[in-house]
């Protein structure tokens, strides 16, 4: 494999890394904690049963992109070396 082509997958991996990191930050923070949720509506809010749904939602995306960007940098360093 081309080195080019493994630092464009460390790239995505952390950026994956960092995304699941703010989806579980703003599943846990907004949706739980807060109960108020940003969602595209007129209302630009949902409140109550809705933003908790959403932050578990969110929450469950976040901890599914962390734990498959570790797996993937696993596979990665296995390729490194």
């Amino acid at each position: 494999m081309q080195l080019y082509n493994k630092i464009l997958l460390v790239i995505i991996n952390v950026f994956g890394f960092m995304l699941g990191i703010y989806f579980v930050y703003n599943g846990v923070i907004n949706g739980i904690i807060r109960k108020k949720i940003i969602v595209r509506n007129p209302d630009n809010y949902s409140h109550g049963s809705n933003a908790l749904k959403l932050g578990v939602v969110q929450l469950v995306l976040g901890v599914f992109v962390i734990v498959f960007s570790l797996v993937f940098s696993i596979a990665i360093l296995k390729d490194f070396f």
